[in-house]
């Protein structure tokens, strides 16, 4: 988490002015991470105990938690967000973008190519 942390601050430039803000973003992104890898652990040492019900509850509680945790990162970045010049905004715009398209390149169903017409 501190790479991703530490990589995302510098890709947005973020100033020496807007640090307190930038703080609370990675404040956030760590309590998040922290929360996420705990149960996750939790769940992994139960795994091969859990019943599917359990498997799919437990499942369904890190999903929560993920959720939750992104309600608690957007207001933080917002703050960030506003106090930030209309070029980084910009270029914050188009970081996500790329993460988004990135995540999204990786959650598109394989399509297996075309096959060729049949020859006469």
């Amino acid at each position: 988490m501190e790479a991703h942390i530490r990589s995302l601050h510098a890709r947005l430039h973020i100033t020496a002015a807007q640090e307190p803000q930038w703080e609370q973003v990675a404040a956030t992104m760590r309590e998040n991470a922290e929360t996420i890898d705990r149960m996750v652990r939790e769940r992994n040492a139960k795994l091969r105990t859990m019943t599917a019900v359990e498997n799919l509850k437990t499942y369904a509680a890190i999903a929560d938690a993920h959720g939750d945790g992104l309600k608690k990162l957007v207001p933080a970045f917002d703050n960030l967000y506003q106090v930030m010049s209309p070029a980084q905004k910009k270029n914050a715009d188009a970081v996500f973008r790329a993460i988004a398209e990135h995540y999204a390149r990786r959650a598109a169903p394989k399509t297996k190519p075309a096959t060729p017409p049949a020859q006469k």
